[in-house]
C-alpha cells in the first residue's frame, strides 16, 4: 500500500494549527485571572556566574515584593525571571525571549552591559524598562527607560571628600572592563581635581579576575596613598589579599564593593562609599524570609523599582499605556524603603549614597 505523505503531512499541519489555536486560547484565558488583567513583569538577572550572589538577592527581593501584594490588587502580577550570567549576549537572548515569547509588559533589566541595546528593543515595542546598569545616556535617549540605581555621580563626591579629609591625594584605580565601571571611573575623573585628588594609575581587568600578582607589583611603583578596588567580590577580595601577601599595607577603598562580601572580618576598618540603603525593617524581613542576612542592601533599589511599577499600575482602573505609565513614574514619591525618589522628567534616578566602614565584621554607616 502506497503511503500518501502529502496527505499525512497536511493533516499533521492542520492538527498543529488546531492545537496552536486551542493552546493560544488557553494561554489568553490565563492572561485574565477572574476579573483581573494580568501584568507580566520580566526580569533578567545574573543568577549564576561571578556575581550570582547579587543576582540571587535581586531575585529574592523581587519575589518578596510580589508575595506582599494584596489580594485586592487591581491586577494579577506575574514575574518571569531569566538568567544571563552577566553575559551581554545571553542578556540580549533573555530579553528577546521575554519580550517576544512571554510578551511581558515591563522589563527589569540586568547590568551585563547590553542594557542600552535591550532598552531600544523594549522601546520599539512600547514597553517600559528599568536598568540595573550605571548608565547616564540611555534614559535620556529613551523615554521608556529608567535607571533603577542612582548613578556614581550622585555619591562619588562623598568618597573624594573623605579622601580629602584624610589627606590622601594619590589614588590608583583597579576597575573591571565593563560599562558600569566606566561610569564610576568617569565620575571619579570628573570630580577628583575639585578635591585635590590625583588618579596616578588606572588598570582595567576582566570581570571575575582572580590573579593580581603582577598587577600589584606594577601599581606599587606609583606609591599611591590608597587603592580603589574592583566591584566583583571575587576580584576585590583577591586584590586586597594579594596586596597584603606582598607586604603592602596601603589602605583600600571602593565604590560599593565591600557590600557584596559575605565574610567582611578580614577587611575590618575599611571604609568606602555605597549606594546601599540602611533599612533595618527590610533587612529583618529579608532574614526572616530567606534565613540569611541581606548583604547587599543596594538591591533594595531594585525592590523599590518593582514597587514603583506596581504602584503606578494600581493607580489606574484600566490597564495603562506605556506613556501613561511613564508619566506616573515621573511623579515624585516617598517610599518607606528608600525615602524620596524622583526622576525629574527623565529616567535618571536621583538619590544619595553613604559612607560605610566595616566594624565587627559588618558594614555600618561611617560617622562624621
Amino acid at each position: 500500500m502506497k503511503i500518501n505523505w502529502k496527505k499525512i503531512i497536511g493533516w499533521g499541519l492542520a492538527a498543529l494549527v488546531v492545537i496552536g489555536v486551542v493552546g493560544n486560547n488557553i494561554y489568553q484565558h490565563r492572561e485574565q485571572k477572574g476579573d483581573k488583567p494580568v501584568i507580566k513583569i520580566g526580569a533578567i538577572l545574573p543568577l549564576t556566574g561571578v556575581v550570582a550572589q547579587g543576582g540571587q538577592t535581586y531575585k529574592n527581593l523581587y519575589e518578596l515584593k510580589i508575595s506582599e501584594l494584596s489580594k485586592d490588587s487591581k491586577y494579577d502580577y506575574k514575574l518571569i525571571i531569566e538568567d544571563d550570567e552577566l553575559n551581554a549576549q545571553k542578556s540580549i537572548t533573555a530579553a528577546q525571549k521575554l519580550l517576544n515569547l512571554d510578551d511581558v509588559d515591563v522589563l527589569m533589566m540586568s547590568y551585563s552591559g547590553a542594557e542600552p541595546t535591550i532598552a531600544d528593543m523594549a522601546s520599539k515595542q512600547g514597553k517600559v524598562s528599568f536598568s540595573l546598569l550605571w548608565d547616564d545616556k540611555t534614559p535620556y535617549e529613551n523615554r521608556y527607560t529608567f535607571n533603577a540605581l542612582p548613578l556614581p555621580t550622585e555619591y562619588v563626591p562623598q568618597l573624594l571628600s573623605e579622601l580629602q579629609k584624610r589627606g590622601m591625594k594619590k589614588v590608583s584605580i583597579v576597575f573591571e572592563n565593563h560599562k558600569g565601571a566606566l561610569q564610576a571611573y568617569e565620575a571619579l575623573k570628573k570630580y577628583a581635581p575639585e578635591y585635590g585628588v590625583e588618579i596616578v594609575d588606572t588598570e582595567w581587568i576582566n570581570v571575575g579576575e582572580r590573579d593580581f600578582r603582577i598587577l600589584v607589583m606594577k601599581l606599587a611603583k606609583n606609591n599611591p596613598d590608597i587603592y580603589i578596588v574592583p566591584s566583583a567580590p571575587i576580584s576585590s577580595t583577591r586584590f586586597v589579599d594579594e596586596l597584603r601577601a606582598q607586604g603592602i599595607q596601603t589602605p583600600v577603598t571602593a565604590i560599593g564593593s565591600f557590600d557584596y562580601i559575605e565574610d567582611k572580618t578580614p577587611y575590618e576598618g575599611v571604609w568606602y562609599v555605597s549606594d546601599s540603603i540602611i533599612n533595618n525593617e527590610m533587612e529583618q524581613k529579608y532574614k526572616e524570609t530567606y534565613g540569611k542576612d541581606l548583604l547587599m542592601s543596594q538591591t533594595l533599589w531594585g525592590y523599590e523599582a518593582l514597587n514603583a511599577v506596581i504602584n503606578a499600575y494600581e493607580s489606574f482602573d484600566v490597564k495603562p499605556t506605556a506613556d501613561q505609565l511613564v508619566k506616573k513614574l515621573y511623579e515624585k514619591r516617598t517610599n518607606t524603603v528608600v525615602g524620596d525618589v524622583q526622576y525629574k522628567g527623565n529616567g535618571i534616578l536621583h538619590g544619595n549614597g553613604i559612607m560605610k566602614i566595616i566594624k565587627n565584621g559588618k558594614a555600618v554607616k561611617l560617622e562624621e
